[in-house]
C-alpha cells in the first residue's frame, strides 16, 4: 500500500515545476513588453519634444525673413511659405495669413499670423503667433534709451520696462536697477534686479538735424525777453493779498480798491476807477529800491472791468535835485501802450535811469495814454537786473488756450517754441499741457521744483530740447494754494481734456512729466523725477545722487509722432499672442 503512492508525488512535483516555469516566463515576457512600451514611450515623448522644437524654430525663421527682406510681404504673400523643411531628423512648415483682410500684401499696417508645424516620427506639434507691425523707431521700445552710454550713480531706478544704450550702461557707487538693461557695449557695476543683456543690436535713433523740424514748423514762436525773470521781487505786497498796503492814488486821481471777485494769481487784485486822468492810476514808491546807472525790470497784470483799456502802461518817474541846484529834475520811462481786454494782459519792460545828485522819489505807477476807463491790476514786479540774468516759466500755465507771454497767442495742438538765445531759462512750479520746443537752452538749464507736464495731443513729445537739459523736478505735488495760481482754468481743465476746471486755489497735481522727453544731446537726472512716458538722448543720459522713476507709455511705438517713426512698420510679437493649435 505505501509503495502505490510514490508515482502519484512524482507527478505533483512536475507539475509544481512546470507551473513555476510558467509563471516565470510570463513575467519575463511581461517585464519585456513593459520595457518595451517604456521605450516606446520615451521615444514618443522625445520626438514630441522634438516636433515642438521644430514648430519654434519655424516660427524663428519667418521672424528672420521679415527681418531681412523690407519687401516680405509681396515676395512671401499669403498661405504657405515653407512646406517640409527639413530640420534635424524631422521637418517645419510655415504659413502666414493676414486676420483683417486674409491679404498680406495690400497694407503695411495689417497684423500677421505665422503658424508652424513640426514633424518628428509619429509627432505632430502646431504653434501660432501673432506680429504686429509698429512704426516707431526701437529707442522708443523702452522707457530710457541713450545713444551713447547711461551712466548712474548712488541711485535707486524704477521702470516697468527696459533701460538700454547704444554705448555702456555704468552703475557707480550704491546704485541699484530694478528694470531689464540692455546695451550694445557692456553693462557693469551696480546691482540689477532685473535681466542684463550685453552686445545687443543698437536701436534705431531719432535723426537729430530733422527731429524736431515738425513741432518747430508748426509751433507757435515764445520770446525768450518775454518769459518771467528770476530774482527779488523789490515791491511790497505786489498781489495786493493784504489789502491796499504800500499802493496809492497817483496824485490822488482815482480811486483804488481791493477787487477779491478777480485776481490773476492769489484771492485779489486791485480794482482801479473814478480815473480823472490818463495819468491817474495806482502807484508805489520806490525810492529805496533803485539806484543812480542801474536796470530794473518791471510788470504788471492788466485786466479790463467794462470795456476794453487802449494805451495801458507802466510809468516810471523819478525826481532828483543835483548839488548847487535847487529846481528838481524829473525823469520819466514808460513800457509800450498795450490793450487790455477780457483777459489778463502783461505789461513789462526794463529801464535804467541815471541822474546825479539827490534822488528825491522816484515811483512806479500804471496809467493810459488818454483812456479814462476803469481796470485792475495785479502781480506788479520790480527786479534788479544783474543780479540774475535767468529767465524762467514759472507759477503759470501754459497750454493751448492760455499762453501768458508775449502778444498770448495760443496754438491749438499745444506747441510752443522757445529759443532760448544760449541763455540759462528754468521750468519750474507751474502746469504744462502741451510740447514744448527748447533750442539753445544755456549751460544749467533745467525743469526743476514741482511740474505738471502732459502734452495737448496724447502722443506727441512733452519736450524736446536740441541741446543739454537737466530734468530735477521733485515728488512734491504741484499745489495751488502754496503758490496762490490756479493751474486749471477755463480752457484747461485736469485731467486734459475731460477732467475740471474752476477758478479756487485749492486743488493739487502730481509732479511728474507724462509723455516723451527728447534731448539731441544729453539729459542729466537730479533730485527725483518722475517720467511717465519714454525718455530718448542722442548722446548720453546721466543719473546723478537721484532716484527715478520710469513709466513706460507703448504710445510713441504705437503710434510714434512726427520725427520718431521709421521708414518702414517694424513686425513685433504681440504680448501674450503665443499658442499651441489642436486640429
Amino acid at each position: 500500500m505505501g509503495h502505490s503512492l510514490i508515482p502519484h508525488r512524482r507527478g505533483s512535483v512536475y507539475l509544481i515545476v512546470l507551473m513555476t516555469s510558467m509563471i516565470v516566463t510570463v513575467i519575463g515576457l511581461s517585464a519585456l513588453l513593459v520595457m518595451r512600451v517604456q521605450l516606446r514611450a520615451a521615444a514618443n515623448t522625445n520626438d514630441s519634444a522634438q516636433a515642438r522644437l521644430f514648430a519654434r524654430s519655424g516660427i524663428e525663421m519667418g521672424l528672420l525673413w521679415i527681418q531681412q527682406d523690407p519687401n516680405w510681404r509681396t515676395k512671401k504673400g499669403n498661405g504657405l511659405w515653407a512646406d517640409n523643411v527639413p530640420m534635424g531628423s524631422g521637418t517645419f512648415s510655415l504659413e502666414a495669413f493676414d486676420p483683417v483682410d486674409d491679404d498680406i500684401t495690400d497694407s503695411p499696417d495689417d497684423p500677421v499670423i505665422l503658424t508652424a508645424t513640426g514633424i518628428k516620427g509619429q509627432s505632430r506639434h502646431k504653434l501660432q503667433v501673432t506680429l504686429e507691425p509698429r512704426t516707431g523707431l526701437g529707442a522708443v521700445e523702452v522707457s530710457l534709451h541713450a545713444g551713447d552710454d547711461i551712466i548712474m550713480k548712488d541711485v535707486t531706478i524704477n521702470s516697468n520696462q527696459t533701460i538700454s544704450a547704444n554705448g555702456d550702461i555704468d552703475g557707480q557707487g550704491n546704485t541699484e536697477i530694478y528694470a531689464d538693461a540692455q546695451a550694445a557695449g557692456n553693462v557693469v557695476g551696480g546691482t540689477y534686479f532685473g535681466s542684463v543683456v550685453r552686445n545687443v543690436p543698437e536701436r534705431e535713433m531719432p535723426d537729430p538735424d530733422t527731429a524736431l523740424d515738425y513741432y518747430i514748423a508748426n509751433g507757435t514762436p515764445i520770446n525768450y525777453n518775454d518769459l518771467f525773470i528770476g530774482g527779488v521781487n523789490l515791491l511790497t505786497n505786489p498781489g495786493f493779498e493784504s489789502g491796499t498796503t504800500d499802493w496809492y492814488p497817483f496824485n490822488s486821481g482815482c480811486d483804488i480798491a481791493v477787487d477779491s471777485s478777480k485776481a490773476k494769481t492769489g484771492s485779489s487784485s486791485l480794482l482801479v476807477s473814478n480815473r480823472t486822468a490818463p495819468w491817474a492810476g495806482p502807484a508805489h514808491d520806490i525810492t529805496d529800491q533803485i539806484v543812480s546807472g542801474a536796470t530794473y525790470h518791471v510788470e504788471a497784470q492788466a485786466q479790463k472791468v467794462d470795456v476794453n483799456v487802449s494805451g495801458i502802461k507802466i510809468t516810471v518817474r523819478i525826481e532828483y535835485k543835483e548839488t548847487a541846484i535847487s529846481l528838481p529834475k524829473f525823469s520819466y520811462w514808460s513800457t509800450a501802450p498795450q490793450t487790455a481786454g477780457g483777459k489778463w494782459k502783461r505789461l513789462q519792460g526794463d529801464f535804467t535811469l541815471a541822474w546825479v545828485g539827490t534822488l528825491e522819489s522816484a515811483v512806479m505807477y500804471v496809467e493810459t495814454d488818454t483812456s479814462l476807463e476803469s481796470f485792475r491790476i495785479d502781480d506788479a514786479v520790480l527786479i534788479e537786473l544783474g543780479l540774475t540774468s535767468d529767465r524762467r516759466i514759472r507759477h503759470t500755465v501754459l497750454s493751448p488756450s492760455n499762453n501768458p507771454f508775449g502778444t498770448g497767442v495760443t496754438n491749438p495742438q499745444g506747441i510752443y517754441v522757445l529759443d532760448c538765445l544760449g541763455k540759462k531759462v528754468f521750468i519750474e512750479d507751474c502746469r504744462i499741457v502741451g510740447t514744448l520746443v527748447m533750442i539753445d537752452p544755456g549751460s544749467g538749464s533745467a525743469v526743476q521744483g514741482s511740474v505738471s507736464w502732459e502734452p495737448a495731443v496724447a502722443n506727441y513729445p512733452a519736450l524736446l530740447v536740441d541741446d543739454q537739459i537737466i530734468i530735477g523736478i521733485g515728488t512734491t505735488g504741484l499745489s495751488e494754494s502754496s503758490l496762490n495760481e490756479n493751474f486749471n482754468p477755463p480752457g484747461t481743465p485736469y485731467p486734459y481734456p475731460l477732467g475740471s476746471e474752476n477758478l479756487d486755489v485749492l486743488d493739487a497735481y502730481p509732479s511728474m512729466i507724462k509723455g516723451l522727453v527728447y534731448s539731441a544731446t544729453t539729459i542729466v537726472f537730479q533730485n527725483h523725477p518722475i517720467i511717465d512716458g519714454v525718455v530718448v538722448a542722442e548722446e548720453d543720459v546721466l543719473v546723478r545722487s537721484s532716484d527715478l522713476d520710469l513709466r513706460y507709455r507703448s504710445t510713441y511705438v504705437d503710434k510714434p509722432p512726427p520725427g520718431f517713426g521709421g521708414t518702414q512698420p517694424r513686425m513685433v510679437l504681440e504680448t501674450g499672442s503665443w499658442r499651441r493649435i489642436v486640429d
